[in-house]
Formats: C-alpha cells, structure tokens, sequence
C-alpha cells in the first residue's frame, strides 16, 4: 500500500511520520510520481488544491480519504471519496452507537447538554460535535465549546495535549438522576492510525472492483 498526501499541516505531517514508521510508502500529492494504482489518498489540507487534487486521484484511478471537514465537495465525483470527518475510529463507532442508545431516552424528560473541547486554534465547532448534537436532539447552537487552557485542564485535558485534543460530554439530567458519556482523544496519532486503517480496507475494496465513485460514509470500513 502506498499513500498520496494532500495537505502541509500537523495531520499530514503525522501521516508521513506513521507511515515512515510502519514501513509504508507515503509522498506529497504535488509530486505525480507518488500517484500510482496502488495507492490510496488522504486529503486534510485547506481546499485550495482540493478540485485538482481530487482530478488527479480521479485520472490515477485511486480512491480518497477525505479528512478535512466543512468542504463542499463536487456533485460528479471522478473517484470513490470517503468522507471521514473523524478518524479516531473508536469515537466514530461511538457515534453509531449514540444513535441506538439514546431512543429509549426520547420520552422520559430528561435534559441534555454537550461539550465539546478543542485546542484554541479550532475556531469552529468540530462535525463530530455536531453529529452527536443531531444523534441526541439538541440544536447544534446549544453545543458549548471549550477553548481556554485553565478550562480544559480543570476539565481533564492534559496539559502536554492543550495544544492537539479532542474531548466530548454528553450529559443526560433528570429529578436526582445523571448519565454521562464522553470521549477523549489525546494528540494526532489516533486519527492517522485510523487513516491508515480506512485506507487499507479501502484498497481491498478498491482490488475488488467493489468501490465505485461517489461519497462514501468513513463507517463502511472500519
């Protein structure tokens, strides 16, 4: 397996790290010579290269991972993209989860809330946030976002991880009653394992004949 990398950020840089590690052939997107039938592309950079990156991977015959969030993607999609706003392959099953467990919740009044914490520099609010909103009915404006350091630590985060974390409570409130869930995720590592992971069933399927072009949830291959 080889893997085409688009983007020059932390995430793309911790790819290429992984894969140097792991003995898996990894390059820049800008170099064609990284492009070849056995491989698989990651796209976590801005947006501005994301048009022609994907015609590239679409003339290779290669499919995409595609890990940046709040891109608007074309409608005649030239390759198979795999839209995977969280890699951290746990929280992702998690979510699936989420779904199922909270329809006997929907009639016995309880309140929710959900936090979300992220390092400063994350000035949105993540889509896995916004996802677990819909899952447990609540708008989406309702989602309280951390972003101060003395916060996130009196909530948990360490401090080595203010810099790179991903943390999520969900809390259901009722008459001397609280259920609480969460999800916490600690540097980069997680997401790239979990590219790497996507990305291999991805080219099983892809050997197959059995991944056609167009949008496809990140859930179908864990």
């Amino acid at each position: 397996m080889n893997i085409v990398v688009c983007g020059h950020g932390a995430f793309a840089k911790e790819i290429i790290a992984l894969c140097t590690e792991k003995n898996i052939r990894a390059g820049r997107s800008d170099d064609e010579r990284n492009f070849c039938s056995n491989c698989v592309a990651i796209h976590c950079g801005t947006g501005r290269q994301l048009e022609g990156f994907l015609g590239d991977c679409g003339r290779f015959g290669i499919p995409v991972i595609q890990a940046s969030s709040g891109q608007k993607l074309p409608d005649d999609l030239p390759c198979p993209v795999i839209d995977a706003p969280n890699l951290a392959l746990p929280v992702v099953q998690f979510l699936k989860g989420l779904l199922a467990f909270v329809v006997g919740f929907e009639h016995l009044g309880l309140a929710k809330c959900l936090v979300e914490s992220h390092q400063h520099t994350k000035k949105s609010v993540p889509e896995t946030a916004r996802r677990m909103a819909d899952a447990i009915c609540i708008p989406q404006a309702d989602i309280h976002s951390v972003r101060d350091d003395y916060l996130q630590e009196s909530l948990g985060v360490p401090h080595e991880h203010l810099g790179r974390h991903g943390y999520h409570w969900i809390k259901f409130v009722g008459d001397g009653i609280e259920i609480g869930l969460s999800t916490k995720v600690n540097g980069l590592r997680p997401y790239a394992l979990g590219a790497l992971h996507i990305a291999e069933n991805a080219l099983a399927l892809h050997a197959k004949g059995a991944l056609a072009n167009g949008l496809h949830p990140v859930s179908e291959f864990i």
